[in-house]
């Protein structure tokens, strides 16, 4: 017995061309989660020099 077709389900199914409303909507997302991304290691990268000057900062007192 053959499940029946849902035509409502093709259009999802068969691999086709974003036409320009999807693409611009790819675009706005891929450069809205580079920009978060880019904020984020930012943000890390200067936790992480912080740290490490202050943790420099106890390595040299310890050494008086």
């Amino acid at each position: 017995m053959m499940t029946p077709m849902h035509t409502d389900l093709m259009k999802y199914s068969t691999p086709t061309a974003p036409n320009e409303q999807e693409r611009q909507a790819l675009r706005a997302r891929r450069q809205a989660r580079r920009a978060a991304f880019s904020a984020f290691i930012k943000k890390v990268l200067l936790h992480v020099s912080r740290f490490s000057v202050a943790l420099k900062r106890l390595r040299v007192n310890s050494q008086l």
